[in-house]
């Protein structure tokens, strides 16, 4: 058994850490490719004692703890329904053209993104908030992981700052002095990165990047409290590379850092290091004219509003707002705070969606298909409802293992799109959108395009590269992940 062990499941490991007195930062199941396709393929079956065909066992466990002090929690344990806070507003949007009716969540105020960042020894250094609770992803109505992974519950982030009646410049400097002893004359200059969608299927929320080029720190430890759990993390550089290297296998689940990665190497004129996720192959695939276009031509493209608020109507067929109660527990299952936080969820489907970056080769060069739609999320903030998105969905609840997702999201391709899909790859770890409103979690993959059918919509197809070089015009966060992910796993 030279490199599968058996003496432990991942949530043994996750309890020997917890024992030891230390919170789990990561805890992920890998599959390496290259392991499945030529030792498990065609190699043994396996099955439950009912005859049903069992997944891939992972051929690695990362489990990630860390050492905390006493009187710090290690877990949080979901305690329950509370008494609604009133923090989150749920709305209902109507389709002018059909009648359909589209949930939107938000919550008040506008947030800032603030990603201090400096050079050293000829590597970028990306500063982010490890460690930060975030107790909503241990929600016990959200739906288990696809592949066995666990989102933890405290996360690497951005510092997270909320901008009210004062200059953006000068929220940053005051909230980087306040928040991570990082006073202004450490700060060396200020870059406004493009604004962005996490979620805006249901998710009425912006991110606004500021990178801030700052003198070089390396950990700052004692961050003041912002929060009412034990600690509020502590800041640590993550050379750039090495973050994208840890999205790539889930290692990093907030893909807002992964983003300012790639946008910072970029404009610096840094590669971005290999990609150590797995293979695609894409495959020749004719493609007519009248599918292709440009990104220029398509943020050209006219204006469109399709949507008007319902108030008549009762929101919450497709989302709703719950508020629970969370528990900090220490290494000796002490209980050190309790506090109720409200969160979105789906009412019928899955808390794991997929997004799909749909490839081929074409004229010699890659292709990826992008949907032209129209959300309410995109007309409210740029009073448009015109918005280039990743074909992406939820799964339904009874879809609860990756062999099954691939096989739904595959049908889905066809049916909506007519995309008839080769085969599909995971295009780095899954990442997740919105840790501080929802459990959700987006695993994106990459599919190999077979053949185009007709179907009721049909995407529209752009080079790949023209793509990446335009990414920080896509204001779809699972679009603009997937682009970059697959231009970098590919090459391009």
């Amino acid at each position: 058994m030279r490199e599968e062990y058996t003496y432990f499941t991942k949530e043994q490991f996750e309890g020997a850490v917890h024992g030891l007195g230390m919170r789990v930062l990561a805890s992920t199941p890998i599959q390496n490719p290259w392991i499945v396709r030529h030792r498990f393929r065609g190699k043994f079956t396996m099955s439950t004692l009912g005859g049903e065909p069992c997944e891939d066992p992972a051929t690695n466990i990362v489990v990630v703890g860390e050492k905390v002090p006493r009187g710090e929690g290690v877990r949080f344990e979901d305690r329950g329904d509370a008494d609604a806070i009133g923090f989150l507003e749920l709305s209902a949007w109507r389709d002018r053209r059909t009648g359909a009716i589209r949930d939107l969540v938000r919550r008040p105020n506008r947030t800032v993104d603030v990603v201090p960042w400096f050079e050293r020894g000829g590597d970028l250094f990306v500063l982010a908030r490890t460690s930060y609770p975030r107790p909503i992803v241990a929600c016990t109505l959200a739906t288990d992981s696809i592949d066995g992974a666990k989102s933890p519950s405290w996360m690497a982030e951005p510092l997270i700052v909320v901008q009210g009646d004062k200059p953006l410049g000068q929220t940053v400097e005051e909230a980087l002095a306040a928040q991570a002893r990082i006073g202004s004359g450490r700060i060396l200059g200020m870059h406004t990165g493009s604004t962005y969608y996490p979620s805006p299927g249901g998710t009425q929320e912006e991110v606004a990047p500021v990178q801030v080029a700052i003198e070089p720190l390396f950990v700052e430890e004692n961050l003041p409290r912002n929060t009412a759990f034990s600690t509020a993390g502590r800041l640590r550089a993550i050379e750039a590379r090495q973050l994208l290297r840890a999205a790539q296998v889930g290692g990093i689940p907030d893909a807002r850092l992964e983003l300012n990665a790639y946008d910072l190497l970029a404009r610096n004129g840094r590669d971005r290091g290999p990609w150590i996720g797995e293979t695609i192959d894409v495959a020749d695939v004719p493609l007519d004219d009248a599918s292709k276009s440009t990104m220029a031509s398509l943020l050209a493209r006219p204006s469109r509003r399709v949507f008007e608020r319902d108030d008549g109507k009762r929101a919450g067929d497709f989302l709703e707002i719950r508020c629970r109660a969370f528990a900090e527990i220490d290494s000796k299952d002490d209980i050190l705070s309790e506090v109720p936080l409200e969160l979105v969820l789906p009412r019928t489907r899955s808390t794991t969606s997929m997004a799909v970056a749909p490839l081929l080769r074409a004229n010699g060069s890659v292709w990826i298909g992008i949907d032209d739609d129209d959300l309410p999320a995109a007309q409210c903030f740029s009073g448009n409802s015109e918005l280039l998105v990743a074909p992406a969905w939820r799964l339904p609840r009874d879809v609860a293992v990756t062999s099954k997702a691939r096989a739904w999201v595959n049908e889905r391709l066809r049916a909506e799109y007519g995309v008839v899909v080769k085969e599909s790859f995971e295009l780095g770890g899954r990442f997740l959108p919105s840790a501080g409103l929802s459990p959700e979690a987006v695993h994106p993959l990459a599919v190999s395009v077979a053949a185009i059918e007709k179907a009721s919509r049909s995407l529209v197809w752009v080079e790949l590269a023209d793509a990446a070089r335009s990414a920080s015009f896509l204001a779809d966060g699972h679009l603009r992940v997937c682009v970059l992910r697959a231009a970098h796993a590919l090459g391009v």
